[in-house]
């Protein structure tokens, strides 16, 4: 029996899959950027429809199958609300995340990109972004 895995990461982007389900792509720390799947994520009362929100940072459990992972949960820590409220970060920030997905790969640690994201995204939901359009 295959064996669940947690890792920190942050969601870059969410798409639908047939009529409930989610696809995601996470950028880890521990593996860099993977594909996974939340079953179940589109429906209105499921637990993982907050956390397969873009510009969502936190730890996520997966369990790992043969040709894809499977979102389990996820703890948020940080979500970048402001992001999706300000049409001009909400572009910055996709275009961004757009950027680390394509330069991103797949099992290969990620850790200094995630963090670049992160502060990216810090940076949009703070006064400091204001200062820099300035």
């Amino acid at each position: 029996m295959a064996e669940t895995v947690t890792f920190t990461g942050m969601i870059l982007t969410a798409s639908p899959m047939k009529e409930f389900d989610k696809r995601v792509e996470v950028l880890t720390k521990e593996r860099g950027r993977i594909s996974a799947f939340a079953r179940g994520a589109r429906r209105l009362n499921s637990t993982l429809s907050a956390c397969t929100v873009p510009f969502t940072f936190g730890k996520f459990t997966f369990y790992e199958g043969r040709n894809a992972y499977n979102l389990v949960s996820g703890d948020i820590e940080t979500y970048f609300e402001e992001i999706t409220t300000d049409y001009d970060a909400l572009c910055y920030a996709s275009y961004f995340a757009e950027m680390v997905q394509y330069l991103s790969r797949e099992g290969i640690e990620a850790a200094e990109e995630l963090l670049l994201m992160y502060i990216t995204c810090l940076l949009y939901t703070s006064d400091a972004a204001d200062d820099l359009t300035r």
